[in-house]
Order: structure tokens, then C-alpha cells, then sequence
């Protein structure tokens, strides 16, 4: 993909930077579950929402936060990765969104668990 070569697959983020969007980013009580990285852009999965951090510019003083609480998420899928396409995927559709929004993980991150995680956080949702 075009934009893996310029921002590359999300890998783990690191403890330092967790903590940082949580002091930033997270509403008091609320628990990161799983933070992922790419050079620039987050993906961050919480026990209320999903969040994707887009850091725009050359400067990368500008940031959009993209927040989807799990009430609003209508289906996801996952691809892992394989021998030629290393990057796993998850697709989500989300209510009043247009079309699908994807996002890479670099190999070695485990997709089923962010599956499980995703799985767990909308049937909180839905009891």
C-alpha cells in the first residue's frame, strides 16, 4: 500500500508515549487496553472508545483524533498477515461514516488479540 511505505504498519507503542495520550487524550477512569503506533499516527484501543490520532503536517503540530465509541461500530474484520502482505488489518464500519476505516499493524502484532479486544469492548457495550 501507498500509505504504509510513507507512514508504515502501526507497531506497539511504547510505555512513555501510552502515558502521554493518556494524559493528553483519555477522560479521567478511562483504561488504554492496547495503543499501537505508526512514525506518526496512533491507533488506541480503550475500555469506552476506539481512537485514531492523525498527525497532520510537516511539523506534525497539527492533530486530528478521530474517537468511535463502540456503540457506533456496525462490524469489523481482520486480515492477518501472510507471506507476501507481512501487515495484518482491521476494517471498521461505523455508524455515519462513509465506507470502511482500515488500519495496518506490522507483523508480529498479534490481530486476533486486537479482534478479542474489540469483541469484548462492543459486547460490554451491548448488555
Amino acid at each position: 500500500m501507498v500509505m504504509n511505505a510513507l507512514i508504515g504498519a502501526a507497531g506497539q507503542m511504547s510505555d512513555d508515549e501510552q502515558e502521554q495520550f493518556q494524559n493528553r487524550v483519555c477522560a479521567d477512569g478511562e483504561v488504554i487496553l492496547a495503543a499501537f503506533k505508526t512514525k506518526r499516527d496512533s491507533y488506541v484501543i480503550t475500555d469506552r472508545r476506539f481512537m485514531y490520532e492523525d498527525v497532520q503536517g510537516i511539523t506534525g503540530r497539527k492533530r486530528s483524533l478521530r474517537s468511535v465509541p463502540y456503540s457506533k461500530i456496525s462490524a469489523f474484520e481482520i486480515e492477518s498477515s501472510g507471506v507476501f502482505d507481512t501487515d495484518g488489518e482491521l476494517k471498521l464500519w461505523v455508524s455515519g461514516y462513509p465506507g470502511t476505516m482500515d488500519f495496518e499493524f506490522r507483523k508480529g502484532i498479534d490481530i486476533y488479540l486486537i479482534q478479542a479486544l474489540m469483541v469484548a469492548q462492543i459486547h460490554k457495550e451491548e448488555s
